[in-house]
């Protein structure tokens, strides 16, 4: 039998799923017949599709936020811009279905969002700091994590690709910018 955390667990990759197909449902029943538990298992989980929905909105921050955690542990600057690009591209439906909710219903994901900007920018500003960036350099890392967002938030919505290396080199040559002595 699995547990809570599994089960909750393959809810959300279910409904993940269920976003990735275009034009598929992602009602309640479709997403728990894909996960193979019954609804009342799902609403235990969730208790309503917004429930449901800010659980996909939360696991995918978290894990935004752990990725750019983990690529600070060097101290580079690029590599947090880089790591953050990184997720973006390798998870384009769901950030596009974050994206997207940020602007349908902003108030249930700002919290959230706002969480996790400030999660990514405490990284890019350890990192700033041991490069020597003097001055605001909180200020600076939210400014250089808001030119990633901006660049990928844009495309994500309009349903554009992410060319990753072309973004990586001019998010690159930016944080070079900001580096330099």
């Amino acid at each position: 039998m699995p547990s809570a955390a599994d089960t909750r667990a393959a809810i959300l990759e279910a409904a993940l799923a269920q976003l990735a197909e275009p034009g598929a449902d992602v009602g309640i029943e479709s997403i728990a017949e894909r996960a193979g538990v019954s609804r009342a298992t799902l609403y235990y989980h969730f208790h309503g599709r917004e429930s449901l929905l800010a659980g996909l909105i939360e696991r995918t921050l978290e894990e935004l936020s752990a990725t750019a955690y983990r690529a600070a542990a060097d101290g580079d600057p690029h590599a947090v811009l880089e790591g953050t690009l990184d997720f973006y591209c390798a998870n384009a439906v769901r950030c596009r279905f974050l994206f997207t909710h940020l602007l349908s219903a902003p108030q249930s994901v700002d919290p959230l969002m706002r969480r996790q900007q400030q999660a990514i920018a405490a990284s890019l500003s350890e990192c700033l700091a041991r490069q020597g960036v003097k001055g605001e350099v909180d200020l600076v890392a939210e400014a250089l994590q808001g030119q990633v967002n901006g660049v990928v938030f844009g495309r994500l919505v309009a349903g554009e690709p992410l060319e990753r290396d072309r973004l990586a080199a001019v998010l690159g040559d930016l944080a070079d910018r900001v580096v330099a002595p």
